[in-house]
């Protein structure tokens, strides 16, 4: 899992959230998938009816979740949800991580999670690492342990997901990690209402890379 997941509102108005311990929202002792659904619910009802929401990353499972547990939404925008679909997103490499991030050392983490988690290339670590979104990954590093033990203990639900009747849109880079790549075929092929957006010489991070081309294929999908 990478970059910061984000749900928003209407078409009309964009209501960004932070998720908990993540830019200004605060933080809970207590902390689960249940605390992110109702984070986003709590947001979609400011938002009123007819919302989109849109999730990148564990951002994306968040959505699922919070539609699965009853948030009425008009549409979903996901991009590459880290679901495990045929093994554990993190699995044993989760201790490793976790020791390094209570050493202090969010750059080893951060490697460990590109290495096993993101399972890219030493070369593409390498370029992440030199990105401006480095320095914000490794700040967030400690959040990570928490998301990516949540994501493993979604296996048992990913055949619900599936089941949501949504019109939903998935956003997938055509270079991005197989595992990621994978997850979003796997809804594709069973989703009832779905349309997918492959974009060409994208990775997991083309909201950065080209945010006009997401902003389009968003854009179209809600108004055709």
């Amino acid at each position: 899992m990478a970059g910061r997941g984000r749900t928003t509102g209407r078409c009309q108005h964009v209501y960004i959230m932070d998720r908990r311990g993540r830019g200004l929202s605060a933080d809970a002792e207590d902390y689960s998938m249940n605390t992110e659904s109702d984070d986003i619910k709590a947001v979609l009802d400011v938002a009123g009816e007819g919302v989109a929401l849109l999730g990148h990353s564990y951002g994306a499972i968040c959505a699922l979740e919070a539609v699965r547990t009853g948030a009425a939404v008009a549409s979903l925008v996901l991009y590459e949800p880290p679901l495990p679909v045929d093994a554990p997103t993190a699995g044993a490499a989760l201790g490793e991580y976790a020791a390094a991030v209570e050493e202090g050392n969010g750059d080893k983490a951060m490697r460990v999670a590109a290495a096993h988690f993101l399972r890219i290339s030493p070369e593409e670590t390498e370029a992440l690492a030199a990105s401006p979104l480095w320095p914000g990954m490794i700040e967030l590093s400690p959040t990570w342990t928490r998301e990516l033990t949540e994501i493993d203990m979604t296996d048992v639900l990913i055949q619900q997901y599936a089941e949501i009747d949504v019109p939903t849109l998935l956003l997938v880079g055509e270079a991005s990690p197989a595992h990621l790549v994978g997850a979003s075929q796997h809804l594709r092929q069973r989703l009832a209402n779905v349309t997918e957006n492959l974009f060409p010489g994208q990775n997991h991070f083309a909201h950065v890379t080209d945010p006009a081309g997401v902003a389009e294929a968003i854009n179209v999908f809600l108004h055709g």
